[in-house]
């Protein structure tokens, strides 16, 4: 931004709706899902961010706000007066605020922990902002939300029954305890060279009375 912008004055003020002027040349589009998200979040929440605007009530900064607030049925807002800008100025800030609010990214993990954190405490994704199709988006993301969820509905608590744990290996000790008749079979394996020499060793060991089994892997 230019540096040769000085904000003569500035000021927070409670202004009428109907004296709050859009600016005929905004290049912002706003889509009505997103008006009237923001006019659910003003109704739960507040008008917490002034209306940028000139001396004469034009918007330099909150077209969007501006419509979320008329939807919200408020008659006054609170508005940030920046005075003493020149139109080139006015437009320049008008400009660097769209840019500068599309930028930016996100560390995805920590961003969608947080989100799943505010759901299981019932705060819904309309809440936090979510369009329709962008909540349902993220819902089928995670395979423990339920997907057929509603913008406005929060996580459900879950009437399943928890998953059995799976069945333990026993120990020698306890197959021991639970089978009186239980006798344990010691085995050994010998590594042979080639079938001629595991056909020599099997006869060995059969012949000084060893029960012996011969498996090739």
């Amino acid at each position: 931004m230019s540096d040769q912008i000085t904000i003569v004055d500035e000021q927070i003020e409670l202004w009428p709706l109907d004296k709050i002027i859009p600016y005929e040349k905004n290049a912002k589009i706003h889509d009505e899902e997103k008006v009237a998200a923001l006019a659910e979040k003003i109704k739960k929440n507040g008008f917490q961010d002034p209306i940028k605007i000139d001396e004469n009530g034009v918007i330099i900064g909150g077209h969007c706000r501006r419509l979320a607030a008329i939807k919200a049925g408020l008659k006054q807002v609170r508005v940030l007066v920046l005075r003493g800008l020149t139109e080139e100025q006015k437009q320049e800030l008008r400009i660097f605020d769209n840019k500068i609010a599309a930028r930016g990214s996100y560390d995805e993990d920590l961003l969608n922990a947080q989100i799943l954190e505010l759901t299981q405490a019932n705060i819904s994704l309309s809440d936090l902002g979510f369009s329709e199709t962008e909540a349902d988006a993220w819902m089928k993301t995670f395979g423990n939300l339920d997907t057929n969820l509603k913008l406005d509905e929060t996580p459900a608590e879950s009437t399943a029954e928890p998953e059995k744990e799976l069945a333990k290996t026993p120990t020698i000790d306890e197959i021991k305890a639970r089978d009186k008749e239980y006798k344990p079979i010691y085995q050994i394996v010998v590594m042979c060279k080639d079938e001629d020499d595991q056909r020599a060793v099997y006869e060995r060991i059969t012949q000084d009375g060893y029960e012996c089994r011969v498996q090739t892997i």
